[in-house]
């Protein structure tokens, strides 16, 4: 699977879960992160588009066939209307990327990613 195939398969419907899920509004005005949810319905989107994903398989977050997907939830410091300024570690941030990039070098997927949201 290439990465334009999994956006294909994947982008509007994340991006119509995130933007009308009131409860997760919640969450983004409280700059708390939602990795776990992001989880869920991604699973929730590729099992409906008929693949076999499932979660913390291996320590990863979701895999599927022979593909491996790592998610992050980047909350920054942005000053956005009605939402709580708060001071968030980008850097750490970027970190935990990163670190998921090495460690799935190290499992034998032929496909692997790793799909972060970043929000205000």
């Amino acid at each position: 699977m290439t990465a334009q195939e999994l956006l294909d398969l994947t982008a509007q419907e994340i991006i119509d879960k995130i933007q009308f899920n009131v409860g997760l509004n919640q969450f983004a005005i409280e700059r708390s992160k939602f990795e776990a949810w992001f989880k869920v319905e991604l699973i929730d989107t590729l099992v409906d588009k008929g693949f076999d994903a499932k979660p913390e398989i291996n320590r990863i977050d979701v895999s599927f066939q022979d593909t491996a997907i790592e998610l992050k939830t980047i909350n920054t410091s942005y000053k956005y209307e009605n939402v709580k300024s708060k001071t968030r570690p980008i850097t750490k941030n970027i970190s935990g990327i990163l670190k998921d990039v090495f460690d799935l070098k190290e499992w034998g997927y032929t496909d692997r990613f790793v799909i972060f949201i970043v929000f205000y």
